[in-house]
């Protein structure tokens, strides 16, 4: 209640001429310019008392006065050219004891607790206007600034070019100037406090407390001259402020002993936006006394000199016995520039609760008088940790906000296709396949944003790209678009089309949890548990997969994951090296053993299908033509480390079989029967995967067949893919769909890598690849939770013809690990795997281009999966629900995968 009277009071007195509230000049009271401080303390006084309710307007002129006491639901107006000076005489102060919590400073500081305006125990009280407030602090200041104690010299952090302090050192100088003390109700707005002898503006054990467009200009080599000091106070706002100050030009307290208070108040919910601030000292202070600061908030700060930017401090001083608990603390867009420190998190003291906690700078830049960057300054005295301090990279945030503008593949590039038809949610703005009305001239596009705002926008075409709009559209949420034709009056003269997608919130440096383990020993955990996988044991022992896995009805794709898994735990742990490679071979050998005859169709290709678990049973008979391949590289790695010839023949004895079935197009039939060797539909492979493989041969063989055969295959995808982008999901269990239907990242980010690989330095093939990633992130990247806050919303919109099970299912996204990666659009849940070829492709981005953004995105995904990683190494397949906790339906080859990716994340490191 007492937050809406407040309101309301501000209200009308910023409004006072129309709102009908009574004014009173202090002229009509008896002050004068030339009157003495004295005269003039006690005509002010005497208007404020009177005007209760009211507004005490000083006019233009300037009036010196002494001490003056601000009242009740009274604003103390300062028309412009108005100046309140500060009378030079400390007896035309407040006596020292005029307050229970009044105060002064240690005797070095020399300032005594005299104050130019006070106001004690009051409610809905304001300063206002466009004039200053004079603290005539010249006058009681040293004439020449002196080195701050022995240690100050030339690059110390602050009044490097030395201080002032008072030049009565008997007497000493005033106190805060402006001081407000358990006051409820404040409002600050436009004034200019200049040249004052202590802290400008102090608020002490207040609440609701606003200060809007105010300046400061005091000496640059001024002690204790803070431009705002908030100690103990609540629910404070401050906005507009432009500081030239000589000590801190804004200082965050918890000193409230004096109060007399028990709790003693925290310092909390302090919200400072859009400010220049200048100071010989720290620009901000966050620290001093024995209390709690929480939930400080400051963003879009500009300086552009300090000692220290920020300096946060639990412990100040030795009179501090047990200092300041702070947390939850956001310094958000802000710059720091020519300050002599950057900043300083410092937390001391053994009674403290937790030092310093939950700290974030997003998006906030350092420089120092050479103007080159600076880095974070840590210090830890005593016990008590610095817990959660997220540091925002603002180059990376800047770079983030720069991608965003561009859309991504749009889809009548390079005379494409529009590939985004079946598309459910986007991160970059899209564009659709909008039919042109008849009659139009323009289109008006009407978006309903989660089905209550609205926004517009008007383009030349309905296929326009969406993007001058969409950063308007919130992130996390449903959004129906509507593109209407106008015709030349501007009327509506058709629809051109309508779409409905979900809005996914892009990455956000710094802001994700971080792996609570290092990446290597992240990786060597999972090794270790893919070695005691139940289906590895039963290859030792038996020499067989074990038909409780019900998985092994994938042999190739399983067994050759499993071959690549055991050659890397032999290289890793030389006291398994013999059992795993037992077990390799076991799996090999199983492969060789059930494949093709050499007289068959698709002679050597080992079994796709076997059983009929899952999609076995209604796949029997057919061979997907990627995984035999598969098998392949496999056998390639296991030979390297036997030198068995019987696993590098069974390779060359599959890759015959391709060369024998590669087509005019350069790639294979996706599907085929195993007893004729015909199509099993008209899809055609991805063959990129099949490029590395031949290359990898011509590498060994110099038999210039498989060189020549990789050509072709590339020249596939450069004629398809890359063109039509039409990057179907080529899975096992998975039928062959029409095109664009089920899009999977998986053969775009292998083309990616290959591009990288295969022609280092090109640009125009480093641009494709950052298009194919960029793509990927966009449709199966997920930084942030895949539904409104609420916890409703994106879900599979219907069917999916074509899919084992139709598709159409709620897979729960709320109880998905976040960020995390997609698999294709009829699986469209986290996976393990998809997040590993994430990582593997930013990896890939940045060896070949240096950024940064591509790092972080890579560590990003790989610290979600150190996260869910359980202590004994396994990283669960489906980052969903219940799924993190049944490890029987963890696929054997997505663990391989995000355990390989682990160690590439590593090697970066």
């Amino acid at each position: 209640m007492k937050r809406i009277l407040f309101f309301v009071f501000a209200a009308a007195l910023f409004g006072a001429a129309s709102a009908g509230v009574k004014c009173f000049n202090i002229r009509d009271f008896g002050a004068r310019e030339d009157a003495t401080p004295a005269e003039n303390a006690k005509a002010i006084q005497k208007a404020i008392d009177a005007a209760g309710g009211g507004r005490v307007i000083v006019p233009k002129g300037t009036w010196v006065s002494g001490t003056i006491w601000l009242k009740s639901q009274v604003d103390l107006h300062l028309e412009k050219g108005a100046v309140l000076k500060a009378s030079p005489d400390l007896a035309d102060y407040n006596a020292e004891d005029a307050y229970p919590e009044n105060f002064g400073c240690p005797k070095e500081e020399y300032w005594r607790g005299l104050h130019f305006i006070i106001c004690h125990r009051q409610e809905y009280v304001a300063i206002t206007g466009e004039g200053e407030i004079n603290g005539n602090g010249d006058v009681f200041f040293d004439d020449e600034p002196k080195p701050y104690y022995d240690w100050m010299k030339p690059g110390a952090e602050c009044w490097w070019n030395g201080i002032r302090w008072a030049k009565d050192k008997k007497n000493l100088r005033p106190g805060q100037l402006v001081v407000f003390v358990k006051t409820n109700g404040i409002t600050v707005k436009g004034i200019t406090i200049r040249n004052s002898p202590c802290w400008s503006l102090f608020f002490h054990g207040c609440s609701n407390v606003e200060v809007f467009d105010y300046t400061v200009r005091n000496g640059m080599n001024d002690g204790n001259t803070d431009g705002v000091d908030v100690d103990c106070c609540q629910n404070v706002t401050m906005r507009n402020l432009d500081i030239d100050t000589g000590d801190d030009a804004i200082a965050i307290r918890a000193s409230g002993a004096r109060l007399g208070l028990d709790p003693q108040p925290a310092c909390e919910n302090v919200r400072i936006s859009k400010a220049k601030l200048r100071s010989t000292s720290s620009v901000f202070r966050i620290g001093v006394g024995q209390g709690e600061i929480k939930n400080v908030v400051v963003e879009d700060i500009q300086s552009d000199r300090g000692g220290t930017a920020i300096n946060m401090n639990t412990l100040y001083g030795p009179a501090d016995k047990y200092g300041v608990d702070m947390s939850d603390v956001t310094f958000r867009n802000c710059t720091f520039d020519n300050c002599r420190s950057a900043y300083a998190l410092v937390t001391a003291g053994k009674a403290l609760k937790y030092g310093i906690r939950n700290v974030t700078f997003d998006g906030v830049r350092f420089t120092g008088p050479d103007g080159k960057p600076q880095k974070l300054h840590y210090r830890i005295e005593g016990e008590k940790p610095i817990e959660n301090v997220v540091i925002v990279d603002p180059d990376l945030k800047d770079a983030v906000a720069a991608d965003m503008k561009t859309p991504v593949r749009p889809p009548e590039a390079n005379g494409g296709a529009f590939w985004n038809g079946h598309a459910e949610w986007f991160m970059y703005p899209p564009e659709f396949d909008f039919k042109p009305v008849k009659g139009a001239v323009k289109y008006r596009f009407r978006f309903v944003l989660d089905g209550h705002e609205e926004l517009a926008w008007e383009t030349v075409r309905p296929t326009d790209c969406i993007a001058p709009v969409w950063e308007k559209i919130p992130e996390c949420g449903f959004v129906t678009v509507f593109a209407f034709g106008l015709d030349a009056s501007g009327a509506v003269c058709g629809l051109a089309g309508e779409r409905t997608f979900f809005k996914t919130a892009r990455y956000k440096p710094g802001m994700y949890p971080k792996a609570p383990r290092s990446y290597a020993q992240a990786a060597a955990m999972t090794f270790d548990y893919l070695f005691d996988f139940p289906n590895v044991k039963h290859f030792l022992k038996t020499g067989k997969p074990d038909p409780a896995y019900k998985l092994n009805c994938y042999p190739s794709k399983m067994h050759a994951s499993l071959i690549r898994a055991m050659v890397a735990c032999a290289k890793r742990n030389p006291a398994r090296a013999a059992d795993a490679i037992k077990v390799a071979r076991a799996a090999a050998d199983f492969l060789l053993a059930g494949a093709e005859p050499a007289d068959a169709p698709l002679a050597h290709f080992t079994q796709t299908y076997a059983g009929r678990d899952l999609t076995s049973g209604a796949f029997a008979g057919q061979h997907m033509l990627l995984y035999p391949m598969t098998a392949a590289s496999a056998f390639l790695k296991l030979y390297d480390v036997t030198q068995e010839k019987k696993y590098l023949d069974g390779a060359l004895a599959i890759a015959e079989t391709y060369l024998k079935l590669q087509g005019e197009d350069g790639t294979w039939y996706l599907k085929a029967y195993a007893k004729d060797g015909k199509p099993v539909a008209k899809n055609r492979m991805f063959p990129i995967d099949m490029c590395s493989f031949f290359e990898g041969l011509y590498d060994r063989t110099k038999d210039a067949r498989y060189r020549a055969a990789a050509d072709r295959a590339f020249a596939y995808v450069e004629k398809g893919p890359l063109s039509d982008w039409n990057w179907e999901g080529q899975f096992e269990d998975v039928n062959p769909t029409d095109k664009y239907v089920n899009l999977t990242k998986h053969p775009a980010c292998s083309t990616a890598m290959y591009l990288l690989k295969r022609f280092p330095g090109d640009a125009k093939r480093v641009a494709q690849a950052r298009e194919l990633l960029r793509w990927s992130e966009d449709q199966f990247v997920a930084w942030e939770p895949a539904c409104r806050k609420d916890g409703t919303g994106f879900r599979m919109t219907g069917k999916r013809p074509g899919h084992f099970n139709g598709g159409g299912w709620d897979w729960g996204y709320a109880q998905w690990l976040y960020p995390s990666v997609m698999e294709q659009y009829y699986c469209y849940v986290p996976i393990d795997a998809s997040a590993a070829k994430m990582i593997r492709t930013y990896l890939a981005l940045y060896k070949a281009t240096g950024s940064q953004l591509d790092l972080a995105k890579a560590r990003t995904l790989g610290d979600s999966a150190c996260r869910i990683q359980t202590d004994k190494g396994r990283i669960a397949t489906f980052w969903h629900g219940g799924d993190l906790l049944a490890p029987e339906r963890d696929w054997y080859n997505c663990m391989v995968s995000i355990a390989e990716a682990l160690e590439q994340l590593a090697a970066a490191e």
